[in-house]
């Protein structure tokens, strides 16, 4: 199959696209995968660790608020404390109930479940205290809070093992994300080093397939335009436009070549013929006694000059077709050339379309960079949450503090209350704990998140840079554009030159005739000095000075193409 610079152009540039658009949509598809962890990671764990948090503290509250509410010395109180135990008995519910939602696990299902029924029986229990408080039974009181502490005491052990299973997916969808990460990095890398590597090769083997050959003929013409046609035929096998360009060129240079070489042939007949008959008619009119006894030689002459003329007349006409040949030769060169400058302007639209869907690629990354700060902000949030909690469990411990003092103080009476107190003062503790625990936990998050905006700002800047290569390479094929026109320029003045040429060729056909016409009428002038020598000698001066006209033109017609060098 013939491979047209039309083709060539459009097979390399297809090839690039098609590795920018493996690359475009291999990192399109991570970084969608990537996104989708990472919402998995946020809205299924941290949000879960939150709700569940809540869920805890809710449960230490309503144990607090019941406790309060046994202690209780005035009516207003009891109530008070009633209600905000129903209040923290809506707040655990609708935590629970959210919680529920970021369940993707069996295993955090079973443990929600036995979080479900134990609150099933804790709450008709805790509902069941605030009757007894309100009729004033309080050993009774202090006899069911005993019963319902060990059903919160479960309660929280589940819930502290559902916080340490959301720790569990939590490190895992990290995980997962940063092997996508890594995964995508590696093969973006790769694919882009292809792509630059692809882009490449294609640059130079256009530059050697095009460029080259067409700087070859650019050098050559300038030559010819120099009058040099002594320069050797081009030597380009190219099977395309250029190649046949380079063939039609060799052809033009050869046929040009061969017509300067008969018209110099010709104008030195010429002007040797011309010489000779100016001697001939002078000797004729300075011996015009001895015209009888010449007159036949004279004839003769005559006759053979008219010959001659004849001869050179159709040798003119001949040339003048090879040149109108080599005049058309040059308008299709101008042609083909006109036709490369038309296809290497489909190359550079072809090139400023690869930059478009670069530019597309680095909005979508720039747009993922921001996802993933957004991302890093609520973990902030979060953990400004954390310290809200941290701040209450330490409140809490001064409180049981108190409390068992107080209880100390008390006695005998105050016993209970103080291991009501003690029982407080451990919760607020593992509170503590555990909000360190999810502080140190944010932490890395937000380190980790900080991390991967930098790496994603790193694959914008390595976008970027793929955008300035393809610029560069647009800007190659603009020069590339720039030379094939000054190509067609060259050649359409070689052209114009050529047409030149024929112009001055018919000039010399129309003095070979006139040269013809003159030497016949010579040949009958010397038929008849023998009727009378006075026509003879007025014959001969018009010979003469028809001789010395072809002398001139044959001066003029060497002096027009002294100027090549064969």
């Amino acid at each position: 199959m013939k491979l047209t610079v039309r083709k060539k152009l459009l097979l390399g540039f297809s090839s690039l696209i098609i590795l920018i658009a493996i690359l475009s949509g291999f990192s399109i598809y991570n970084l969608a995968k990537i996104n989708d962890d990472v919402n998995t990671l946020y809205n299924m764990h941290l949000k879960g660790i939150e709700y569940i948090k809540d869920t805890q503290v809710n449960l230490i509250s309503l144990g607090r608020a019941r406790n309060n509410m046994i202690l209780s010395t005035t009516d207003a109180e009891e109530v008070r404390h009633a209600d905000n135990m129903k209040l923290l008995f809506e707040q655990f519910e609708q935590s629970l109930e959210d919680f529920n939602k970021t369940i993707v696990v069996d295993e955090a299902r079973e443990k929600f479940d036995e979080i479900s029924i134990l609150w099933e029986e804790l709450k008709p229990n805790e509902e069941k205290i605030i009757d007894i408080v309100s009729r004033g039974d309080d050993t009774q009181a202090y006899t069911q809070a005993i019963n319902n502490r060990i059903i919160s005491d479960k309660i929280e052990v589940e819930i502290e093992a559902l916080v340490n299973l959301k720790d569990k997916q939590a490190l895992q969808a990290y995980n997962n994300v940063d092997k996508v990460f890594a995964r995508t990095t590696k093969s973006s890398i790769l694919l882009l080093f292809l792509s630059i590597l692809g882009g490449i090769g294609i640059a130079f083997s256009l530059s050697r397939v095009i460029a080259i050959p067409i700087a070859q003929m650019s050098n050559t013409a300038k030559r010819i335009a120099d009058g040099d046609l002594s320069v050797k035929p081009l030597l380009i096998k190219n099977n395309d436009e250029i190649g046949e360009l380079a063939t039609s060129f060799n052809t033009m240079t050869e046929g040009l070549r061969s017509v300067i070489s008969n018209v110099l042939d010709a104008s030195q007949q010429v002007a040797a013929s011309s010489q000779e008959l100016s001697a001939s008619s002078e000797e004729t009119t300075a011996a015009t006694e001895e015209v009888a006894s010449t007159i036949n030689q004279l004839a003769i002459g005559a006759s053979k000059q008219a010959m001659d003329s004849t001869e050179a007349s159709r040798i003119v006409g001949e040339m003048a077709l090879s040149i109108q040949n080599v005049a058309e030769n040059a308008n299709s060169v101008s042609i083909s050339s006109q036709n490369v400058s038309e296809k290497s302007t489909s190359g550079l639209n072809e090139s400023k379309k690869a930059m478009e869907k670069i530019e597309r690629i680095k909005r979508v990354t720039e747009e993922s960079a921001d996802v993933v700060r957004v991302l890093g902000n609520e973990s902030i949030k979060i953990g400004e949450i954390v310290e809200v909690i941290q701040g209450i469990a330490d409140q809490t411990n001064l409180l049981a503090l108190n409390a068992a003092i107080e209880a100390a103080r008390a006695g005998e009476d105050g016993r209970g209350f103080a291991v009501v107190a003690e029982e407080i003062r451990k919760l607020a503790e593992q509170s503590s704990v555990s909000a360190l625990e999810i502080s140190e936990l944010i932490s890395r998050i937000q380190s980790e998140t900080k991390s991967i905006v930098d790496v994603m700002d790193v694959s914008t800047q390595e976008v970027l840079e793929g955008v300035k290569a393809v610029n560069e390479t647009g800007k190659y094929f603009g020069m590339i554009f720039n030379d094939i026109n000054d190509i067609t320029s060259e050649v359409q003045q070689v052209s114009a030159e050529v047409q030149e040429i024929v112009s001055g060729s018919q000039s010399v056909n129309e003095a070979m005739e006139s040269i013809a016409s003159i030497a016949e009428e010579t040949a009958a002038s010397s038929e008849e000095v023998s009727a009378a020598s006075e026509e003879q000698a007025a014959a001969m001066v018009q010979v003469s000075n028809s001789s010395q006209d072809l002398a001139k033109l044959a001066e003029e017609l060497q002096l027009n193409v002294s100027t090549f060098r064969l």
